[in-house]
Parts: structure tokens; C-alpha cells; sequence
């Protein structure tokens, strides 16, 4: 399945074949901005406007509403791995359990004004387990915890320019260490 955004129409395509490979083309009765495939539920979570919902994945009709927002939702991203997702207006980040299609916690912008709207959001995984949300302002990255067994969101901390600019400086320099050392190591081959 594959989207337009602009015309807003949605292609089933088979992958399997390279020709004719156009199985049903649906142009739904509302905007669809993004879209994740619900497999325990078989529907698609569809990001409209000002709404998350669920979708028949065949006709795109309306089966059930998750959430509503007064503001114009700007994006929604998955956690591989696991059934949540976040969605995301300018001043609320919202983490939603897909399968049960309930919203776990709620993160709002309003006391970090400062550091302007919501760009874009994402969930930043560690192997231990611990799950983060990464939210990116117009200034600063700031980062929140999530706890989706309690519920619970801690605010850990933003970075400033001065670090971004010093962590990007510190890559940059261990690309081109790597860069050299890899290149030294190619001449050295005999």
C-alpha cells in the first residue's frame, strides 16, 4: 500500500509482481496524513487533521475514534518492536497503545514554551528496555522518559546549542579519525 499525500489517494499495491501491479486504488472521504497497520486488530491507525483513528484496511471506512485534538496534528511515529505510537501537535505529544487503541500518557508543551513549538517527535529506544521521548522544539531537543507500564512521564533535560554544536563537532572529528584510520589502514594493506 502506498499513499499520496498531495492528492490524497491510496494505492494497494502487489509487490510480488512489477506489471499490472496496481490492485485497488480508494480515495477516502477524509485527510489522511499518516497511517500504521494494526495487525492484532487488522486496521490501520490513520492520522487525520485533528484525529487519530482506526481505518478498515480495504475500504478506509471510519470504525472508531482514539483521540481529537483542537490543534492540527503534525506527525506520528511508531516504535518498532513494540505497539506504540506517538502523535504529535504543536503543543501536546501524545503516546498511544495501538492494540488497545488507548492513550497512555500525554506530554504537554505549554511550560516549555520557551523553547517554541513542536517540530517533530520520536521514540529513542534503549536495549535495557527504558523508552524515551525525543522531542524537537524550534531551539532545543528535549528529552522525556516513558514508563508505559505505570504510565509515568519524567522530564529529563534538554541540550543546548553550544552542546549540540560541540556533540556535532565531536562527530564530525571522529568520522574523519575514522575516515583516516580506515584510509591508513588501506594503504598498509599489502
Amino acid at each position: 500500500m502506498t499513499y499520496s499525500k498531495a492528492q490524497n489517494i491510496i494505492y494497494y499495491i502487489d509487490i510480488s509482481n512489477s506489471i499490472d501491479n496496481i490492485l485497488q486504488v480508494i480515495q477516502p472521504s477524509f485527510p489522511i496524513s499518516s497511517m500504521e497497520f494494526v495487525q492484532q486488530r487488522n486496521q490501520i491507525l490513520a492520522l487525520t487533521n485533528q484525529a487519530v483513528i482506526y481505518v478498515d484496511p480495504y475500504t478506509l471506512e471510519y470504525i472508531e475514534t482514539v483521540l481529537q485534538s483542537g490543534f492540527t496534528f503534525n506527525g506520528m511515529s511508531r516504535l518498532k518492536g513494540l505497539n506504540y505510537v506517538i502523535v504529535y501537535d504543536k503543543l501536546h505529544v501524545y503516546v498511544i497503545e495501538i492494540v488497545a487503541g488507548q492513550v497512555i500518557t500525554m506530554i504537554d508543551f505549554w511550560a516549555y514554551q520557551q523553547f517554541g513549538f513542536i517540530q517533530s517527535a520520536n521514540f529513542l529506544s534503549l536495549q535495557s528496555g527504558q523508552i524515551f521521548a525525543a522531542v524537537f522544539s524550534g531551539a532545543y531537543p528535549l528529552i522525556w522518559s516513558i514508563d508505559v507500564e505505570k504510565n509515568q512521564v519524567t522530564f529529563k533535560g534538554s541540550f543546548s546549542n553550544d552542546c549540540i554544536q560541540l556533540i556535532s563537532f565531536v562527530f564530525i572529528l571522529l568520522k574523519r579519525s575514522l575516515f583516516l584510520f580506515q584510509a591508513q589502514l588501506l594503504f598498509m594493506v599489502p
